[in-house]
Formats: structure tokens, C-alpha cells, sequence
């Protein structure tokens, strides 16, 4: 009865509606009715409490993932500078880790070419020192079997 109160007053005090409400009070065979009315009145008060309950819960959640999707997608931007940042350390033609590479390779190659030179050079003057060894010692014993036969003849003049 309550619930046609209600509706009576929001339809500016309709008298159909006010009639049906005395009917009503006055033990009509309409009080299941009524009851169930009031029951339903009330379940509908607690779902709507339940999903004000839900909605709040909703809100809550949308907002902490909004936040974190705003977290997330400002660290995918300080990771792509970071990204960009070590890329040129990479990709720098003249002060990239693949340019200073480059250039540690060459130097490699030129200090292998320098020692196969030096490699080359050494052996040939070690070539032309033993050639020179070789005519010193054999000088060595001319002039020993020299100084033998200049011996023996001074000492047979003496």
C-alpha cells in the first residue's frame, strides 16, 4: 500500500489511485497481493544495493586499471628511449659499438700484417746472418790455418 502511496502522490494525487490504496487498507481479498508487492518492493531495494554495490566496485577497478594502463604505457615510452638510446650507442657510424668494432678489426688486421712483414723481414735478416756466421767462421779458420803456417815459417826462419 505503501508503494501505491507513493505512486498516487507522484501522479499529483491521482483519486483512482487513492480509491484503489482504501480498498486495500480496508481487507480486501488483494493483501497476498499487496504482500508479495511489498516483497518485491523489497528485493528490489537490496538488488539495487547490490549493484550500487557492483557499479562502486566497477568504478573502483576501471579507475585502477586506467591508471595502470597510464603506468604501463609511460613505461613503454621510457623503454623505447632507452631503446633508441642504445640503439645509436649500436648504430653510430663514428661512435657505435659496431664502428668501434670496425675499427678494432681493422687495427687487428693491419697488427697481423705488420707481423707477417716483421716475420719476413726477420727471417731474411736471419737468413743473411747465418750466411754471414757461416763466411766469419769460415774466415775464422783461414785465418787460424794462417796464423798456423805463419807460425811454423817464422819459427823455422827464427
Amino acid at each position: 500500500s505503501e508503494f501505491l502511496q507513493r505512486a498516487a502522490k507522484a501522479h499529483g494525487g491521482s483519486t483512482a489511485l487513492g480509491r484503489v490504496v482504501d480498498l486495500l487498507r480496508a481487507n480486501n481479498p488483494f493483501s497476498t497481493v499487496l504482500a508479495e508487492i511489498e516483497k518485491m518492493i523489497s528485493l528490489l531495494a537490496a538488488e539495487g544495493a547490490k549493484d550500487k554495490k557492483q557499479h562502486d566496485w566497477c568504478t573502483d577497478e576501471r579507475q585502477k586499471t586506467d591508471q595502470s594502463i597510464l603506468d604501463t604505457e609511460a613505461e613503454i615510452t621510457n623503454l623505447d628511449v632507452d631503446i633508441q638510446k642504445l640503439d645509436l650507442d649500436i648504430e653510430d657510424p663514428q661512435t657505435g659499438l659496431k664502428a668501434n668494432i670496425k675499427q678494432e678489426e681493422d687495427l687487428l688486421q693491419e697488427n697481423y700484417q705488420g707481423q707477417v712483414t716483421q716475420t719476413e723481414e726477420r727471417h731474411t735478416e736471419n737468413v743473411a746472418y747465418q750466411k754471414d756466421i757461416s763466411n766469419l767462421a769460415e774466415a775464422s779458420t783461414l785465418l787460424q790455418r794462417a796464423i798456423s803456417v805463419l807460425r811454423k815459417y817464422y819459427s823455422k826462419i827464427s
